[in-house]
Parts: structure tokens; sequence; C-alpha cells
């Protein structure tokens, strides 16, 4: 894990970065594993993307600023904030609530 990670809570991490809803789904406010709701990303600045990775180290999720390639898992989890992030080097890591 890099060196700069911020634990939030996720409604912390929604509070300070506001996920939008998916426009093919608004029941939700990730996109994918659907190519089609994969597609819709390109329609957003990559400030504003963010990826939910694995950490196969710490066995835990976490919130990587940017877009990962798709690995053509049924597993691909993006969000799209209102507001960007600031550093690419940031990794959000939730706690328990």
């Amino acid at each position: 894990m890099p060196e700069s990670y911020v634990i939030y809570t996720k409604a912390q991490w929604e509070e300070s970065f506001k996920p939008i809803t998916n426009p093919l789904d608004s029941s939700r406010k990730c996109f994918g594993p659907a190519k089609e709701e994969i597609a819709l990303l390109d329609n957003y600045e990559g400030k504003f993307i963010w990826t939910l990775l694995w950490d196969f180290y710490e066995e835990r999720e976490f919130l990587s600023p940017g877009l990962y390639p798709p690995d053509d898992s049924d597993k691909d989890i993006y969000y799209v904030t209102e507001l960007p992030w600031e550093d690419e080097k940031i990794r959000i890591i939730f706690s328990f609530e």
C-alpha cells in the first residue's frame, strides 16, 4: 500500500466527494461491472473517477483515485464523484462504522 492513505467511513467519503447516481440504475452510486456502465466513464474527467480495488496484503477493499482499466472480471466497480480528488497517491480505506 502506498505511503499516503486516508481512513474514512463510507458516509464521510460520500460527504467529502459526493458520488453521483448511476444514470442507468438510479438505485446505485457505482458503475460496473456491466460493459454499458463502464462505457459511461468516458463521459467524465479522470479526476472525478475512483476505482474500487482489492489489497491482497491487507485483505480489504480500498478506493483509489483514477480509472484503472477493467480486467474483464465481473467485479470491476467504479465511482464518479461531483467533487474531484486532488492527490492521485491517496487511498481511501473504509473503517467499520
